[in-house]
């Protein structure tokens, strides 16, 4: 068993390598924010608290647990600033950000339009925002003039913006496969319609 794991994850690098190389795939480059949730939660008296996902027994936040994580002003001023960095360092324009949940992407998008200078656009979406407004969002985001895009999980499928160049996952991802899809959507190569590199933060 484990050597048909290594096997499978040899030849998985291998055909990345490959559609990378055709330009098919974007490079993928990572950051990672460093943060103690845990360590947050517990000078506020929280407990983190889980709940169990489906038959697999994986088991992800619960929604008040995510939403007390949101409320920590540390971790948002981490995330403003890799934006900022994103935008004014790596010169970034199409940027897709995963957040804890809908109050928290409401917030995050204010705070990046109101801290970062001179003023980018950034604006959510969320399961409730009307169909002609997330369209309008959405197509403002592919034409770049919306920056950054805040949701919780409404854009890890079936959302088609080639040019997204940077994914920040700031949020537990439940799953490796939900990861994979959030990521996904920065990962069109050139020859997809989409870009070169795309910097992943998580």
């Amino acid at each position: 068993v484990e050597k048909s794991m290594t096997d499978n994850q040899h030849k998985m690098q291998f055909i990345e390598k490959r559609l990378i190389d055709q330009k098919i795939l974007a490079i993928p480059k990572r950051w990672s924010i460093k943060h103690d949730s845990m360590a947050y939660m517990k000078r506020e008296g929280h407990r983190i608290e889980f709940k169990t996902l489906g038959t697999r027994q994986t088991s992800t936040l619960t929604s008040e647990s995510a939403e007390l994580i949101s409320r920590d002003a540390g971790l948002n001023e981490k995330i403003i600033a890799v934006v900022e960095k994103l935008i004014k360092e790596e010169h970034k324009e199409s940027i897709l950000l995963f957040t804890n949940s809908v109050s928290h992407a409401k917030l995050i998008s204010s705070l990046l339009r109101s801290s970062i200078k001179p003023r980018i656009n950034a604006q959510y979406i969320h399961g409730e925002t009307h169909t002609d407004e997330r369209c309008k969002f959405i197509s403002d985001f592919r034409e770049k003039k919306i920056q950054v895009l805040c949701n919780v999980d409404i854009l890890t499928t079936g959302f088609d913006a080639p040019k997204v160049d940077a994914v920040v996952v700031a949020r537990n991802p439940e799953s490796y496969p939900l990861w994979v899809q959030m990521i996904g959507r920065g990962l069109r190569g050139p020859r997809n319609g989409g870009t070169l590199e795309c910097r992943i933060v998580d």
